[in-house]
């Protein structure tokens, strides 16, 4: 990509500028993802007094909106469409996996409570909680098919998907291992396996986020 010089930002993946240092043309820098961008010529002559800098910003825009639309027909490399019930259903679970288990954590630091509601409650938030795993496993399940092979070819977001697989696993694993272990035989491996667990799944929802936004373009 040739660079531009005199740039001027029109909006986000859009840019004006010159070709060259001394140049008498506008061209038009524009961006639709990480995968697709190009530099066209406006066919505007550049002026000093920047005469035509409305009229190239309008054409720029023009321009912008027009292969953006044809950009969108052809599918990239580095796109990956993945299906709604798999998205839908990983998002839900998780959301509710977290909140559920930032709720029972809540409810592991006033342990010392003895009411009979606390503990009914305490106990079903866990409940709910391994609940959740089943239509979470399903819905990842779906999206190692889909989405985790073709995910491995661009290396925009490579980094972050496997520290995201990472914490997943650590995640399935140590559940695995809080429901198995008993804690009158292995206390102490229960509760640090349970703090582990516990600070994994807080950083899951941050994790997913930025895994996500990092197709976002400047």
């Amino acid at each position: 990509m040739p660079k531009l010089y005199n740039t001027l930002k029109v909006e986000k993946g859009l840019k004006i500028g010159l070709r060259e240092k001394s140049g008498h043309e506008w061209f038009a820098d524009m961006t639709f993802d990480r995968s697709k961008r190009t530099c066209r010529k406006l066919g505007i002559p550049f002026s000093a007094e920047n005469s035509n800098l409305d009229l190239a910003k309008r054409k720029a825009r023009k321009l912008y909106k027009e292969l953006n639309k044809e950009f969108k027909k052809i599918p990239s490399e580095k796109e990956l469409n993945l299906q709604g019930w798999e998205t839908k259903t990983l998002t839900y679970s998780l959301s509710l996996l977290w909140i559920t288990g930032l709720v029972w954590i809540l409810f592991q630091t006033l342990s010392n409570n003895n009411n009979e509601l606390f503990n009914y409650l305490k106990s079903n938030i866990l409940f709910v909680h391994g609940l959740l795993i089943a239509p979470a496993l399903v819905a990842l399940g779906g999206l190692w098919v889909a989405h985790m092979p073709k995910g491995w070819k661009p290396k925009t977001k490579k980094f972050s998907g496997i520290a995201l697989s990472i914490f997943l696993v650590s995640l399935i694993l140590s559940g695995l291992l809080l429901y198995y272990i008993d804690s009158s035989q292995a206390f102490f491996f229960k509760n640090y396996t349970s703090l582990l667990h516990s600070l994994i799944g807080l950083l899951l929802i941050p994790l997913i986020y930025w895994h996500y936004t990092k197709k976002s373009i400047n």
